[in-house]
């Protein structure tokens, strides 16, 4: 897992090697949000997928940020007046999504990771840039931050043995159909 921080993408932009570390950064915190969706404290998290795409993409968009991985936008779209609304991450035409799932027909989609629209743009249609500073004043967020960013410590920590590391995973479904 230490490669996935190892590049920065403000030299080399979005070639395959640094796709695929986005994408497997996304799939690690993607985990640890499942990891942490049952503690009391982190509601927003309860329903992952479902319900869940503000908070995870605003911790998705720190921890990007924080290894180097690209300055990637806070996207939300809505179909007001209906009251649906939906959050993903996006940066230099490419749209990152780990909460897709959620909707029908995307089921098996554990991270979305694309060039071109993202495919919820239709049904949200009404979008914006969102500012995620509100991360540092809630209290509940950096603590799940505090907590993604220990998780993700100890999957990368150099001190463990080997065997004890988790292993680069295989991340599922990114980009291409979702069949």
């Amino acid at each position: 897992m230490t490669a996935v921080f190892a590049i920065r993408l403000d030299n080399e932009g979005m070639n395959d090697r640094n796709v695929q570390l986005v994408a497997e950064t996304a799939w690690a915190v993607r985990q640890c949000v499942i990891a942490l969706k049952n503690k009391d404290d982190y509601a927003g998290f309860r329903y992952f997928p479902g319900g869940a795409c503000k908070w995870t993409s605003a911790i998705l968009q720190r921890v990007l940020a924080e290894a180097g991985l690209g300055g990637w936008v806070h996207r939300h779209g809505n179909n007001f007046p209906d009251g649906d609304s939906h959050t993903w991450l996006e940066l230099d035409g490419w749209f990152l999504d780990v909460t897709l799932d959620q909707f029908s027909g995307f089921e098996r989609r554990a991270v979305y990771l694309e060039r071109n629209l993202h495919p919820q743009t239709s049904i949200y249609p009404n979008q914006g840039v969102v500012e995620t500073t509100w991360i540092d004043d809630s209290e509940t967020l950096t603590r799940a931050l505090n907590d993604v960013n220990r998780m993700l410590g100890d999957q990368r920590s150099p001190a463990q043995p080997s065997h004890h590391r988790a292993a680069a995973p295989a991340v599922p479904f990114v980009g291409g159909s979702s069949a």
